[in-house]
């Protein structure tokens, strides 16, 4: 279940690596939350055909200093000349109290990719 008021990443347009807005998952003691980031990829391309978007999730104790989780959480999508869509699904564990979602563009020629994220419970109940 997703939260429709808690977006992780507005709508937006990036042609390079981008980091977004770090997200307060609440106040008080810090507990473990399993959670799952929705990217929902209206469209993504490279003119040459070549490159990728890769998108996961950081972590931050205080908004400041961020970490990247690590691996499974980092998905890539391989541009291609035609503009194609995808919906990535990142599961996670965090103990910290803010999220945050990266994007890394890495290649290719006059990349462009249009998505939004939102995060959810990975274990609703």
């Amino acid at each position: 279940m997703y939260d429709a008021l808690l977006a992780l990443q507005a709508a937006v347009t990036k042609t390079a690596t981008f980091s977004g807005t770090g997200v307060d998952l609440g106040v008080g003691t810090p507990k473990t939350r399993a959670l799952v980031a929705r990217v929902r990829c209206t469209s993504y391309s490279g003119s040459a055909g070549t490159g990728t978007a890769t998108f996961s999730i950081d972590e931050s104790s205080d908004n400041t200093t961020f970490t990247s989780l690590t691996s499974p959480t980092a998905k890539a999508l391989s541009f291609t000349s035609s503009a194609g869509s995808a919906i990535v699904d990142l599961p996670f564990i965090t103990d910290k109290r803010y999220v945050r979602l990266t994007l890394t563009v890495s290649g290719g020629t006059s990349p462009s990719i249009v998505y939004a994220g939102d995060l959810g419970n990975a274990r609703p109940g």
